[in-house]
């Protein structure tokens, strides 16, 4: 703090009370500020930010669904435009917002990871690569899997991985977009990495490490070298897991 200077919770209560805006330009606009200034002081007002952006979340994706299926006027086209960069804004928000707090990752841990994994499965490729940045941002901050291992933490981080690796089928298998399949990869080798140096592979099931195995497997045929010999090296590090 500075003599004459607004504190730190001063400027982010100012900057998320414009986070509440209506006019969704407007709004993007001031989640991206709010992004930056969680990210730089480190604060954690996640609650906060997650009361504005999963009603916001919710709401783009019921309505792109309907205007997908409308009418292609150049109106609806905008429209369309709009609601992906709201919800590639949103997602990038939660991933730069997302604490290294217990509490709060306890609280909203498998509420955001279920929420990131849907729109893995429904939305169009760019809103698939910002999920999974996020994704990737989640997964480098969770600290369960930096916590010794006790029935609580076990049960939780079981879910988790059980929604994530059902998920990430659909980007691995995307044939169309290999931007969508880099990202993918770089969530598995994050998750393949994290959960075997914690060592606790126990908590990816039989079931999960089979539909991963066969998502990679078919990358063996990309037509990007790079991804083909990440995906087998992946696959081959589940194989080896006890």
């Amino acid at each position: 703090s500075s003599p004459g200077q607004p504190s730190v919770p001063e400027v982010i209560d100012l900057v998320l009370k414009e986070c509440r805006k209506d006019n969704l330009v407007y709004k993007m606009a001031a989640l991206g500020c709010a992004a930056d200034v969680l990210q730089a002081t480190q604060e954690d007002r996640f609650s906060d930010m997650a009361d504005i952006l999963i009603p916001l979340i919710k709401k783009n994706s019921a309505a792109t669904s309907r205007l997908r299926h409308d009418s292609d006027d150049d109106r609806d086209e905008k429209e369309k435009e709009l609601q992906t960069e709201a919800l590639l804004c949103a997602f990038q928000t939660l991933g730069k917002t997302w604490p290294n707090n217990a509490q709060t990752q306890e609280r909203f841990q498998l509420d955001l990871c279920c929420l990131m994994c849907e729109r893995l499965k429904l939305s169009t490729w760019r809103v698939q690569v910002g999920v999974l940045q996020s994704m990737k941002t989640y997964f480098q901050r969770l600290l369960l899997l930096e916590k010794e291992k006790d029935n609580q933490n076990f049960t939780a981080l079981s879910l988790i991985l059980t929604e994530t690796c059902s998920a990430l089928t659909h980007p691995l298998e995307n044939k169309s977009y290999s931007s969508v399949r880099t990202e993918a990869l770089s969530v598995v080798e994050l998750l393949v990495k994290r959960t075997g140096e914690s060592g606790q592979w126990e908590c990816v099931s039989g079931k999960s490490r089979e539909q991963l195995q066969r998502s990679l497997s078919t990358l063996q045929t990309d037509s990007r070298p790079d991804l083909r010999d990440k995906a087998q090296e992946l696959r081959r590090n589940i194989q080896s897991q006890p």
